[in-house]
């Protein structure tokens, strides 16, 4: 066991002078960095042959969700645990001790968990890229393959530049101490095939300790993999533009074995793909507890130590000791020790043989796998805490130190065009502008604030004359992303209807109903908000803005086809204002697990000045939960107020899917609101039924009354946990009638 203590200058002890590099590039800020690098490469060079088998108990855990506005979702989650048995010249021996996967679908048999086989750390091999060398089957050499310049390589001075950092020592339980510094990686550009970090260097050896690191830029799939046209290269389709891959975190952590084998602690990867609006981000964790180590100066134990590895304590002694599944003929031939095929063929009735990066592995598995779920050993999911993997106030840590580190100037730029059908986000339809068609470029640009994604929109609508153009300027960080966006375009009044997004394009068309009401703004704005591979829990915002009215402009829709009445409702007359606000929303949601506990708040507060001086605040309380494991129920309750002159456009609007269902949007108006929904479902695999109901009014703060409220009941189904709604409401206060709802991110 040791810990961690900050010092505030220690030398460095070095008991040699460190090999010469040339100053390429200007690639060393001090000279303890050129030190540490020289040291870290020569290391780097060494292939260690000292270790010849060893064994430890290796816990793994992963987690992946679906990511929404209003909560995450959890779609995939794994633990595992195993006991390793790793040989330098034979075969690995993988004892399953735990093993349990769940996917909405339900928990998988014990037999499909494959992840064990990856549960393997090879002394010989890379440390910092421990967990992800590439298998036999890949080929390094493809020019298609991703590849990462190797900070630590001869000739990385002409990709990176090194600063050394602080310096820490490592206490041991016996007294004694250990010294170790960072060199810190700067990368020279953003680029996919950079890594920007901080390395622990232990001086004298050169040995890797701590890694903290991540990908110097977002992946484009598009922009930065699909180069050089084939036809292996299919477009992507513009619903799952932009398709991206943030890896955010990487960490790598080495404990002292006896004070002579640096050995795997723990490792975390955290990142996020994203489609179009679908985001995916996931982790993926492995802790070491290493057992038994036997070197090149313990050759006569080595079979001894492999005997262990099978016995007292091992979970093999409760298994039957049956004739069974009987390991490959050439397994004999393939082990260095001859007794070893007998014992596995005598203590286990099934394996499991594969390989990974040139070695053979044999999983062995017990005859009642459904044990693997009920094990004692399994670990608790990841976004959990538990002992022996990285803990929140470690995360917090060295996403600070990430957050430390200079960005790198912008890649060579290349300009990113987009138009029309394209993308999802460029095309859009409403009664204002009827058909809308944007065009979109997309350029990194090197600012006095650092790097930047700037990005042009310029979109025409077939029912508005009036063109709408977008500036935005982006700085994205490690803990948060900044923006500074101008423009002249149409604007929703309600900022989480997401009524100019996708889903009420289509319903206004196909359906003949859009529930937004619109403004135009022209002006500009600043944003402020968590790293884009974070959740958005909070945002501010400020800006300044020219509003002015908009009118419906047209009553195209499928239903005018076969009614020629059929017309879409007038929007709402708003105010022409000069104005300037600003906007801070709270919106924290707790559990991601579809049978938990889940509890999400949103607090809004927003003041203007201006033509119109006014000052509004709401807040919602979601909360969603089990009564039995097949019934869940949730509730939502939400309130707002205002205070002031409040122009037309920042009233309070309630109606359709996201407030009121089963009544139009602005069913209800005012500068006061208050509303609930309550619902039941009936889970299954996958999906839900569910029954429900809603409340809602709005006017002044002093005329609440019950009469006003308008009320709905209605049934519903949803996919994975309402990630996709559709809904039968119908509304029992005038005006009466069925709905048809169909959206996306419900409560449950």
């Amino acid at each position: 066991m040791w810990t961690w203590l900050p010092t505030a200058t220690l030398a460095l002890v070095l008991q040699a002078s460190p090999p010469q590099a040339s100053d390429h590039l200007n690639a060393f800020r001090d000279p303890g960095a050129r030190t540490l690098l020289m040291r870290a490469r020569a290391n780097w060079e060494i292939l260690d042959r000292s270790i010849l088998s060893y064994t430890a108990t290796v816990r793994q855990r992963i987690g992946a969700h679906i990511r929404m506005p209003l909560k995450d979702r959890t779609i995939y989650r794994a633990e595992t645990a195993s006991r390793v048995w790793w040989s330098q010249d034979g075969p690995v021996v993988i004892q399953a001790l735990a093993a349990r996967e769940e996917t909405p679908a339900g928990v998988s048999p014990p037999d499909e968990v494959t992840g064990l086989l990856d549960n393997v750390f090879d002394p010989a091999g890379d440390r910092i890229y421990f967990g992800f060398a590439a298998d036999d089957d890949d080929d390094v050499d493809d020019p298609d393959e991703f590849w990462v310049e190797h900070p630590f390589a001869a000739g990385s001075e002409e990709f990176y530049e090194f600063a050394a950092g602080d310096t820490l020592t490592l206490s041991f339980p016996d007294g004694r101490r250990l010294q170790v510094a960072e060199l810190r990686v700067i990368p020279r550009e953003a680029s996919i095939h950079l890594l920007t970090g901080s390395f622990w260097i232990e001086p004298e050896s050169g040995a890797l300790v701590r890694g903290v690191y991540r990908l110097a830029k977002k992946i484009d799939v598009e922009l930065d993999l699909m180069v050089g046209e084939n036809e292996e290269n299919l477009p992507i389709p513009g619903i799952f533009k932009p398709m991206t891959f943030t890896i955010s975190l990487i960490t790598v952590e080495y404990a002292l074995w006896d004070f002579k084998y640096w050995l795997p602690r723990s490792m975390r990867f955290e990142g996020q793909a994203r489609a179009g609006i679908l985001k995916v981000p996931g982790a993926w964790e492995v802790s070491y507890r290493i057992e038994e180590v036997v070197g090149v100066d313990e050759v006569e134990g080595a079979t001894a130590r492999f005997d262990a590895f099978l016995s007292a304590d091992s979970v093999l002694e409760t298994w039957q000791a049956e004739s069974g599944y009987l390991l490959e003929d050439d397994w004999r031939e393939m082990i260095d020790h001859p007794d070893l095929a007998r014992r596995i063929r005598a203590e286990t009735r099934r394996s499991v043989r594969g390989s990974h990066n040139g070695k053979e592995i044999y999983l062995l598995l017990p005859p009642d796998p459904e044990s693997l779920h009920s094990s004692e050993l399994l670990p608790p999911p990841i976004w959990k805490e538990a002992p022996g993997f990285t803990s929140e106030a470690e995360l917090r840590d060295f996403a600070e130190r990430l957050a430390d580190i200079p960005a790198p100037a912008a890649a060579a730029p290349r300009l990113s065009l987009d138009w029309g059908f394209a993308r999802e986000d460029l095309m859009r339809f409403n009664r204002v502008e009827g058909l809308s068609l944007g065009a979109q470029g997309v350029r990194p640009l090197d600012t006095p604030f650092g790097p930047a994604d700037g990005r042009l929109v310029g979109r025409f609508g077939t029912a508005d004359v009036e063109p709408v153009l977008e500036l935005e300027l982006g700085w994205g960080g490690v803990r948060r992303d900044f923006s500074f966006e101008a423009y002249h375009k149409l604007a929703a009044v309600d900022q989480g209807g997401r009524h100019l997004g996708f889903g009420n394009s289509v319903i206004a068309l196909l359906f003949g109903r859009d529930d937004g009401e619109y403004y135009r703004a022209s002006g500009a704005r600043i944003t402020l908000e968590p790293a884009s591979d974070r959740r958005a829990s909070w945002t501010w915002t400020l800006y300044g803005e020219h509003q002015e009215s908009v009118e419906r402009n047209t009553n195209v829709s499928l239903p005018r086809l076969f009614d020629s009445e059929h017309a879409f409702r007038e929007n709402i007359e708003g105010a022409r204002a000069d104005q300037f606000g600003t906007r801070l929303t709270l919106k924290p949601f707790w559990g991601s697990e579809r049978t938990g506990l889940q509890v999400g708040t949103e607090l809004s507060l927003q003041g203007e000045v201006g033509d119109y001086q006014f000052a509004r605040a709401d807040a919602t309380l979601r909360t969603a939960f089990s009564l039995t494991p097949k019934i869940r129920t949730a509730f939502e309750v939400a309130g707002g107020t205002s205070w002031g002159d409040v122009p037309a456009q920042r009233l309070w609007y309630l109606g359709g899917s996201s407030s009121l269902r089963g009544y139009d949007g602005s069913a209800v108006l005012g500068t006061s609101f208050l509303r609930a929904r309550a619902e039941f479902a009936r889970v299954y695999p996958v999906v839900s039924v569910s029954v429900f109901g809603d409340a809602g009014w709005a006017g002044d703060r002093g005329d609440i009354a019950v009469r006003d409220a308008l009320f709905s009941i209605g049934v519903g189904g949803s996919v994975l946990d309402g990630l996709m709604r559709i809904d039968i409401a119908r509304g029992l206060r005038d005006p009466t009638g069925w709905r048809l709802e169909l959206y996306l991110d419900g409560i449950i």
